[in-house]
């Protein structure tokens, strides 16, 4: 894979130079038959089946962080794509023969290509649904990552909002870190809503404590029990989605 990097750009060239060859191993071998549609179909075969893995090389050079996450699927498409090359370069072999048997020469060419478009739609099918899996996984990883940063910040807050009890609170938050820490980052779509609640009810905590706060600094003793009840709220609700998203796995 790094040989691939460090090559980047001597891909080109290198396609080109072999495209050069094997129009003049064309011209030399079948140069006579220039004027028949089997000289053609055996030379523009090859020339795409070389075309085809030189844009197949250039872009694994070029995506080698994503080729390593999806290797059976870009396995698949370089293996059609190398059965391809090799069967039109066999079947150019025969180019003088099939101007005897155009149809079928023609025939057996379009179900060759039809049948590498095949296997290369299922590898990219592959490739697509494990990058989409992949991206799904990574968007809800950061879901629960923003999730534990927003619930760090109202943790600093209860410490610096001049709240009595802001200790008290200060632990309680800290074990709802410590269960959102090792909660599974992968959640299910079944679980998607729940991680949207749970981020609503950090939010309302967030807002709570800046309530409270506002009225210590202004002189009052407000009543806590709203603060605690949301803190109770967003454990319970954080290991209530553990338990469902466990649940989900293991069917």
């Amino acid at each position: 894979m790094k040989l691939l990097s460090n090559w980047s750009r001597l891909w080109l060239p290198i396609y080109l130079i072999v495209a050069a060859v094997t129009l003049t191993i064309f011209v030399i071998l079948y140069g006579f038959m220039v004027n028949t549609a089997s000289f053609w179909i055996s030379l523009l075969t090859v020339l795409a089946a070389e075309t085809a893995l030189w844009l197949y090389v250039e872009y694994i050079a070029r995506h080698l962080d994503q080729v390593k996450r999806m290797v059976p699927g870009y396995l698949l498409i370089g293996t059609v794509l190398i059965a391809y090359f090799i069967l039109v370069v066999c079947y150019s072999v025969f180019t003088i023969l099939t101007e005897l048997i155009l149809t079928i020469y023609i025939t057996l060419h379009m179900i060759t290509l039809a049948t590498a478009l095949v296997f290369v739609g299922i590898g990219l099918i592959f490739t697509k649904s494990t990058a989409k899996h992949e991206q799904d996984s990574h968007q809800q990883k950061v879901s629960l990552h923003d999730l534990q940063l927003r619930l760090k910040k109202v943790q600093n807050k209860v410490l610096t909002g001049g709240i009595p009890e802001g200790t008290q609170f200060e632990s309680e938050i800290a074990e709802v870190l410590e269960i959102l820490q090792y909660s599974d980052p992968v959640a299910l779509p079944a679980i998607a809503q729940q991680d949207r609640e749970l981020m609503n009810e950090v939010n309302a905590l967030d807002e709570e404590l800046t309530r409270v706060s506002g009225l210590y600094a202004a002189g009052e003793r407000p009543s806590l029990e709203p603060v605690t009840q949301r803190i109770r709220e967003l454990k319970q609700k954080l290991k209530l989605r553990n338990e469902q998203l466990l649940a989900l796995k293991s069917r």
